[in-house]
């Protein structure tokens, strides 16, 4: 197809070439000068590029018996240790899985002995609530002397508590509230009287 596009190039430079210099004296046979002009650049063009293609060459590498046999075994050995080690990283995975699995199992137990120490913990916070709700009841009856007691006594309506020894120590409340110490009293908002 280039060839083509090349042979009406040609030609077309030619007629007007052709027509300039020559076509100026006799235009008749010019003209014919001019086609064949054309048709030899044709022909010059066509031969001059080559349409076969190179021949291909292949290069066969012949492989020695014993360089084959050597190979060969050793291809053997490697798959042999590739199949061990494999072994050994089957055996590892086993291993990584079961420490896991004891792992979460020491978790739960930790989990369970927590939630057990916390349940305790709250029964015994429980059970000194209860104890306490029921020591303030008795003193909500109103006969209780409080001068027996021998702990600190606050008075729930002022917020104040008393010592043993100090004056007011020795009240018949319903409104009297003990103490285990001093900061269990100010912990709770009370303040000491002053006399």
């Amino acid at each position: 197809m280039g060839n083509f596009f090349l042979w009406i190039f040609l030609s077309i430079i030619g007629y007007f070439i052709a027509k300039k210099w020559l076509f100026k004296a006799q235009p008749h046979s010019i003209r014919i000068y001019a086609v064949v002009f054309s048709i030899s650049a044709l022909g010059l063009a066509v031969t001059t590029h080559p349409t076969t293609k190179p021949a291909t060459h292949y290069l066969v590498k012949k492989v020695k018996a014993d360089n084959f046999s050597s190979n060969k075994a050793t291809n053997e050995s490697l798959n042999a240790e590739k199949s061990s080690l494999q072994k050994q990283a089957d055996q590892l995975k086993e291993q990584v899985s079961s420490a896991e699995e004891e792992s979460e199992a020491i978790a739960s137990s930790k989990e369970t002995q927590s939630s057990k120490a916390a349940a305790e913990s709250s029964s015994i916070a429980q059970a000194k609530a209860q104890e306490q709700r029921q020591s303030t009841t008795k003193i909500n009856q109103g006969d209780f002397n409080t001068a027996t007691t021998g702990r600190i006594v606050g008075n729930a309506r002022s917020k104040i508590y008393h010592v043993p020894g100090q004056a007011g120590y020795n009240m018949n409340s319903a409104n009297a509230v003990f103490f285990n110490s001093e900061q269990e009293a100010i912990a709770a908002g009370y303040r000491r009287a002053k006399r």
